[in-house]
């Protein structure tokens, strides 16, 4: 269907599951959640991104991933540590 989805617990592959309601609040881990916030989850945990600043997110995310893929091509081509350290600290 294309979306993401925090369940209460653990669930095990292919399991049975019952969607018991749809556009309400909801508290995961302690993060109260209303429909139509915007949501970033990883192994580290879940946080709701502001309204605020939210057009900027695309133009950051692309500088993070430029900065990362310029850092892997560096250590790639074999650069150092100083070398490495002068290009991508400010």
């Amino acid at each position: 269907m294309g979306f993401h989805l925090f369940a209460r617990g653990l669930v095990a592959s292919h399991a049975n599951f019952e969607i018991v309601r749809v556009q309400v609040p909801v508290t995961i881990c302690g993060l109260e959640i209303e429909p139509g916030d915007l949501l970033h989850g990883d192994v580290n945990g879940l946080i709701k991104v502001p309204a605020e600043g939210r057009e900027t997110l695309p133009g950051l995310a692309a500088r993070v991933t430029k900065r990362e893929t310029d850092l892997r091509t560096c250590i790639s081509e074999g650069a150092s540590l100083e070398e490495i350290y002068k290009a991508f600290t400010h």
